[in-house]
């Protein structure tokens, strides 16, 4: 998990052909962390799926979960 803020993300595409309109398949993204003072000589790259992303962004944008977590492994 990293913490809330704003990240700089780049996503690789690439273009299929075989159809008659612009279609673009997602092959990776990539996030950039940067950490303390000197941000741009302490940044390290994290190469993510982008179905990953997507879904990170999706519970994002859901509400707040308050309590306890629950746990894995029990049922």
């Amino acid at each position: 998990l990293l913490p809330a803020g704003d990240y700089r993300v780049e996503t690789d595409e690439e273009l299929l052909q075989s159809l008659s309109f612009p279609v673009y398949h997602r092959l990776r993204s990539v996030i950039y962390l940067h950490r303390g003072i000197n941000a741009a000589q302490n940044a390290r790259a994290l190469t993510i799926d982008p179905n990953d992303l997507d879904a990170a962004l999706v519970r994002d944008q859901g509400p707040l979960q308050t309590g306890p977590m629950p746990a894995e492994g029990r049922g």
